[in-house]
């Protein structure tokens, strides 16, 4: 008996004699969600679609997406938990179901992706020098009017402390 559990992994691949949108509305239908779930779906590098699937599941999944014309990709997950018979011990999981109306109890963020302007990037041989040295002019700072203090003495005369003394004759506890 196989005890492996597989995902589905989507990496916004498509079939290529597909269209981008054709797809993308197969897949809102295929997974009853609106286009722009869909959208979200292809903002990420890879999401993942279902998981916990025996391999069997995992391939009937794969076709099943494959038709819409989005490629994924199936994955063994590698840290499947095997039940002691110490964990047994309590009360039996029960069954749950999410609720037809995900979509509106998770809130999506899109992803944009960052822009950097790499035209200053080069690629060099390991160990190469890659930034430019330049030649920093040394700052000039002026200590002629400062001066040090005799070794154990303070180079700041410390204020005498006085504490703050309050008059509190005149208050008492209320009845």
């Amino acid at each position: 008996m196989n005890d492996k559990s597989y995902s589905i992994v989507f990496k916004k691949e498509i079939e290529a004699e597909r269209q981008l949108e054709d797809v993308k509305a197969n897949l809102a239908k295929l997974f009853k969600v609106d286009s722009s779930t869909i959208d979200k779906m292809f903002l990420r590098e890879s999401i993942v679609i279902k998981k916990g699937l025996s391999e069997e599941q995992a391939q009937k999944y794969r076709d099943v997406v494959k038709k819409s014309g989005a490629i994924v990709h199936i994955f063994e997950e590698k840290y499947t938990k095997h039940e002691t018979e110490d964990e047994k011990i309590g009360p039996n999981p029960i069954e749950a179901t999410t609720s037809t109306s995900w979509k509106n109890l998770v809130d999506f963020e899109e992803f944009v992706p960052a822009e950097f302007d790499t035209t200053e990037y080069v690629l060099a041989a390991a160990g190469a020098q890659i930034v430019r040295e330049t030649e920093v002019e040394r700052p000039h700072y002026d200590f002629k009017n400062f001066g040090l203090a005799p070794v154990g003495e303070a180079l700041v005369e410390e204020p005498e402390f006085v504490p703050a003394e309050f008059d509190t004759q005149h208050l008492r506890i209320k009845d």
